[in-house]
């Protein structure tokens, strides 16, 4: 078995879209779309999601203080650096919005912010 490889062999049916083998692939796809109905501004979905951001910030610096609420503030701030980025990650704003989540369940702030921002990562950053 000496000098055996690993390898992957894919055959068959046909392939659409991004294929990928192997562990910790990254792939990106940019597309382009000419004419037709135009699909959503995404630099305005990511100004509205920065705005949360910061709203959300703001909400948790001037509450009651709170076991969790530090470390919250800290993980906010994180998400807002990663947003504030040209690319954001979204590995990167996926995981720390989980652990800002988890930080956020039980602490008083508005369930609205919370749900708003949820929804705009899941849907600008899909794993």
């Amino acid at each position: 078995m000496s000098g055996e490889r690993n390898q992957v062999s894919i055959s068959g049916g046909q392939f659409n879209g991004v294929t990928t083998v192997g562990q910790h692939n990254r792939v990106r796809v940019d597309s382009s779309q000419v004419g037709g109905a135009a699909g959503p501004d995404l630099a305005a979905e990511l100004a509205a999601l920065r705005e949360l951001v910061h709203a959300l910030r703001e909400e948790l610096a001037s509450g009651p203080a709170e076991a969790n609420r530090g470390r919250a503030q800290e993980r906010a701030d994180d998400l807002a650096d990663e947003l504030a980025e040209d690319e954001p990650d979204s590995g990167r704003v996926s995981r720390t919005w989980a652990r800002l989540l988890e930080l956020l369940n039980g602490l008083s702030v508005g369930a609205d912010v919370v749900r708003k921002i949820g929804a705009s990562i899941t849907s600008l950053f899909p794993e």
